[in-house]
């Protein structure tokens, strides 16, 4: 009965058809192009100016070259995949049990823990960092704590 009811309630009522102006979609474009022009325009101006050298002369492919070329680079690349991938295993390892926890335990305050999870979204992805720098950096508050341990490099890396 209450179908029939909705169901005839839905149908007296004229459906509404959405349509844009001329003049949103001309505005929308508008913003769409200014929005690509101000991503793009910058990032063109800087491709160009890796095929010269400090001179302003042109070298072509020579500056790549020596980027390539330079031993730091694959040390680098290998310590950003190494750091990249070792987060990864431990937030969806530690996201995992707090997930779980959160689902098959019963205990008061769920929808606290809920909105705990949330908050390093809200965080700018700064803040952890220079927290922990100004706690347990080299003149930290609670670097006696840590003793010898220092916090720059990977492990204060992925701590923060």
């Amino acid at each position: 009965m209450l179908n029939e009811a909705a169901s005839a309630v839905l149908k007296t009522q004229p459906r509404r058809k959405t349509e844009y102006s001329l003049r949103s979609n001309i505005a929308l474009a508008m913003v769409a192009i200014a929005l690509t022009l101000a991503i793009v325009a910058p990032l063109m101006m800087l491709f160009e100016t890796a095929f010269f050298d400090e001179n302003q002369s042109f070298v072509g492919l020579e500056n790549f070259y020596n980027y390539f070329a330079s031993p730091a680079l694959l040390s680098s690349i290998f310590n950003s995949v190494w750091i990249a991938c070792a987060a990864t295993v431990i937030t969806v390892f530690l996201a995992s049990i707090y997930a779980f926890a959160l689902t098959n335990v019963n205990i008061k305050g769920k929808g606290f823990f809920k909105v705990v999870a949330f908050l390093p979204i809200l965080a700018p992805s700064l803040l952890p960092s220079l927290a922990l720098v100004y706690l347990f950096g080299k003149q930290g508050v609670f670097k006696p704590l840590l003793g010898d341990i220092q916090i720059y490099g990977p492990i204060g890396i992925l701590i923060s």
